[in-house]
């Protein structure tokens, strides 16, 4: 466009330019390929105004992605010809891949274009761990064939090194770093351990175990601030959704505290906005028990360790509501620090001791257990040096603690602020690694050995005057398929034609449609937040997630009843992803067309049943890995199901 002006006149005019090579040159590749996939890729070729003649092809691999044929070739092309032809990929180890195309042609032209491609894992990673002490001079020598059991490129181990048995700290920091999913409670809990490892990242010897920390914390400062209503209250999964409950107001308003604190930024408005919430709820509910009680004193000693403590409400709640406050030990660990913060030392000292013969118990807030309110009263213990308290929780906390994997991501977090705030006042230790003639003190001390490492042989000796707590984390893809799992949950997946009838996957023509429905059902009448992930086969894409509540499916899919209503339900590139609360009558539609009435009784009511269902198509030719489909509890990990894997082949069609 071009525009011409002066005082009193204005023109314009414009034309159509064409910007193109005279040649178009491109191949159509899967979105991702698992490890030993074939796929049919599509080499495209259309002359527009390119002197006809014979065109050399060369295509490159790099990476994980592999050519299965001969990488060059000569097309014949007349001009305006388009041809379409085959390519032949497979895919290595685990990785991110690339191929290359180069066309040269008469009249000296040449063309190179690049792609890239993941290639992933069809099965999810495993975690192994072992612990055990090391004495004073003690060599240790990890085996060179350690990660043998994993696929090239997914495998890792972790040596990790405290003076605090049973807290895998590295472990846990690790498993928070890659946890994939992101809740309120989860960003929160993922973040707030890193508050205080910035500053202790140095001297807890972690710096290699969590990507930029910084940017980690600034990242999920900028997603809850995303979730924050007008009122200051914070969302589970977006604004205003309503299932933000009042303890998670107060975990978020701890994590921003301490965040401000450390000088990452948080805006004055939001704070201020969440601050005035957490007043105005604390003064209006001082005589509050249960669970309401417990969200308040968590509120009222976040104001406190501010420098805003109310005395007059922490008397009232110390001498009035205290013996109905809580079965757990955290609210009365707080209150006692709360009290001590506005100088009552007496009534501290008694909610201290109340915490302590509360130890073993849980809170009443959905994220309680007795594991996380003991690792919480540590916390909180250590730092108001209640020592009584400390010693008493400590014992508790590292009592049959099992490997990070097993707890959900609120107790890994205050397990994490827990080992931080004694590993801050404990001595330090001292190891020296073999071959490297490397030597380092540290309160806690982690390696991770690369496969050069382990087969030159990677030790540690312990040079201190004491015995050492020692961790060895494996963490990797397993070869061969762990198999189908049902613990506390059943989960089955069934694949149909449009029309519901039963198909099998074995061969599946390419452009069929297909619906995917994946069924669970909890084996105990209990409150389960469930994560429901099926991983796709490389050849097939998502079109669709079908939802519940639809009357007369123009697709004619009325077949297809009692999907659930799901607080997350979506087809991602590689995937479909569902969370719901099952276990619990508000979230199941009874016959897939309206929600069930008032009047069905409870004991009628599919409360433990839940379904997804979603359409795919098949778009690439090839044989593929299908990954098993999996749910397991958020907050219980250790309730997990998960289905069979398999393969399936796309076969092409004239």
């Amino acid at each position: 466009m071009a525009v011409a002006i002066d005082k009193e006149r204005m023109g314009m005019a414009e034309g159509a330019l064409v910007v193109r090579d005279p040649v178009v040159a491109e191949v159509i590749l899967p979105r991702f390929l698992a490890p030993n996939d074939t796929a049919s890729g599509t080499l495209l070729l259309h002359n527009l105004e390119g002197v006809a003649g014979d065109y050399r092809v060369t295509l490159v691999t790099d990476g994980a992605l592999k050519l299965a044929a001969d990488p060059k070739r000569t097309v014949t092309l007349a001009t305006g010809q388009r041809v379409v032809q085959p390519v032949a990929l497979r895919g290595s180890e685990a990785g991110i891949g690339g191929l290359t195309l180069a066309v040269e042609g008469p009249g000296g032209l040449k063309l190179e274009r690049s792609w890239p491609i993941t290639i992933r894992p069809a099965e999810a990673p495993i975690v192994m761990a072992e612990q055990r002490q090391q004495a004073p001079g003690e060599v240790f020598t990890l085996p060179a064939n350690l990660l043998d059991l994993f696929l090239p490129g997914t495998g890792s181990v972790t040596l990790s090194y405290a003076n605090l048995p049973g807290i895998d700290v590295a472990g846990l920091m690790k498993d928070l770093d890659e946890y994939p999913y992101g809740c309120t409670e989860q960003t929160t809990s993922r973040a707030l351990p890193l508050v205080a490892f910035r500053d202790l990242a140095r001297q807890l010897g972690l710096e290699g175990n969590v990507k930029d920390p910084d940017n980690r914390v600034n990242t999920a400062i900028d997603h809850l601030l995303q979730r924050q209503g007008s009122t200051g209250e914070f969302g589970l999964w977006s604004s205003g959704d309503g299932l933000g409950s009042p303890w998670l107001q107060m975990y978020v308003f701890d994590f921003l505290s301490r965040a401000r604190g450390a000088g990452y930024f948080v805006p004055n408005v939001a704070m201020q906005s969440l601050a005035d919430w957490v007043t105005q709820q604390t003064d209006r509910g001082v005589g509050a028990t249960g669970e309401q009680g417990e969200a308040l004193v968590y509120g009222q000693y976040l104001l406190a360790r501010g420098g805003n403590a109310n005395p007059a409400n922490l008397r009232y709640i110390h001498d009035v509501t205290a013996e109905r406050l809580s079965d757990g030990p955290l609210a009365y660990a707080q209150l006692g620090a709360a009290l001590l913060a506005a100088g009552d030392k007496v009534r501290a000292d008694a909610a201290f001791e109340r915490a302590r013969r509360h130890l073993g118990q849980a809170s009443h807030d959905y994220y309680g257990s007795p594991l996380r309110d003991a690792a919480a009263t540590l916390a909180v213990a250590a730092e108001a040096n209640a020592v009584p308290l400390q010693e008493a929780a400590l014992h508790l906390a590292l009592s049959g603690l099992k490997e990070p994997w097993h707890y959900n991501t609120n107790q890994k977090s205050w397990l994490l602020l827990a080992s931080q705030a004694i590993l801050a006042k404990g001595q330090p230790i001292a190891l020296t690694t073999t071959g490297y003639a490397k030597a380092a003190t540290g309160r806690t001390l982690t390696y991770s050995p690369n496969p050069a490492q382990l087969a030159a042989g990677f030790g540690v000796a312990n040079s201190g005057g004491a015995a050492v707590w020692r961790t060895v984390q494996l963490r990797g893809v397993p070869k061969e398929s762990p198999g189908p799992v049902s613990e506390g949950i059943t989960l089955t997946k069934q694949v149909y034609t449009m029309d519901g009838k039963p198909v099998g996957t074995d061969h599946v023509a390419r452009n069929t449609r297909l619906v995917v429905v994946l069924t669970g059902v909890l084996r105990q009448r209990v409150k389960r937040t469930l994560v429901t992930v099926d991983p796709l086969p490389a050849g097939w894409e998502i079109e669709s997630v079908l939802r519940p509540g639809y009357k007369g499916d123009p697709r004619g899919l009325g077949w297809l009843q009692n999907i659930s209503d799901a607080a997350v339900a979506e087809g991602r590139d590689d995937r479909f992803v569902g969370v719901l609360d099952a276990g619990q009558t508000s979230w199941v539609y009874s016959n897939g067309t309206e929600e069930a009435g008032d009047d069905v009784k409870e004991d009628d009511r599919p409360t433990r049943d839940f379904r997804f269902a979603y359409v795919v198509r098949a778009v690439t030719p090839g044989d593929f890995a299908l990954p098993p489909a999996s749910t397991q509890d958020m907050y219980d990990p250790a309730a997990i199901a998960r289905t069979a894997a398999g393969r399936t082949v796309v076969d092409a069609v004239p």
